[in-house]
């Protein structure tokens, strides 16, 4: 499984397997909700919906497929969940999403004020009665180390 991209930019899911078919579909949702419930039906909301990949793979192989251009607009862990056209035959309900594909990690800068009490960019100098606020940039794409455990 290969997925995930900077936060509101376009980025493409692709998965490898076996007996991959047209029908195939996906969802993304959030990391700690379970695949083959209802709620996986749905797609997570920080999804752009013309971005979301809710319909056939863009490319479709027996032992690829890939989905492409999809656009969320919140960084964050999410899980993808994977239903077999085959085997349901329509991905019509959330308990046909039964698989765990992967995950996908959307990064990127999130900008952020911080306050007096927290200055990490901004030294006072002995004029300073009061610092200012500041401008902080935290790349989420330096931070590793992150494991998913779904048992």
């Amino acid at each position: 499984f290969d997925g995930g991209g900077p936060v509101a930019r376009r980025f493409d899911i692709e998965m490898e397997g076996q007996a991959f078919d047209k029908g195939d579909r996906i969802r993304i949702i959030d990391s700690l909700a379970l695949c083959g419930e209802a709620s996986s039906m749905g797609m997570h909301s920080t999804v752009i919906p013309r971005s979301a990949p809710i319909s056939a793979p863009t490319e479709a192989k027996s032992n690829t497929e890939k989905w492409e251009g999809v656009v969320m607009t919140t960084m964050g862990f999410f899980k993808v969940c994977w239903c077999s056209g085959i085997a349901s035959g329509s991905c019509s309900t959330g308990e046909d999403f039964t698989f765990i594909a992967g995950y996908v990690l959307v990064s990127g800068e999130f900008r952020t004020i911080v306050g007096p009490d927290i200055l990490p960019f901004v030294e006072p100098s002995d004029n300073d009665t009061a610092p200012a606020a500041a401008l902080s940039t935290v790349n989420t794409a330096s931070i590793q180390g992150v494991t998913i455990d779904d048992t």
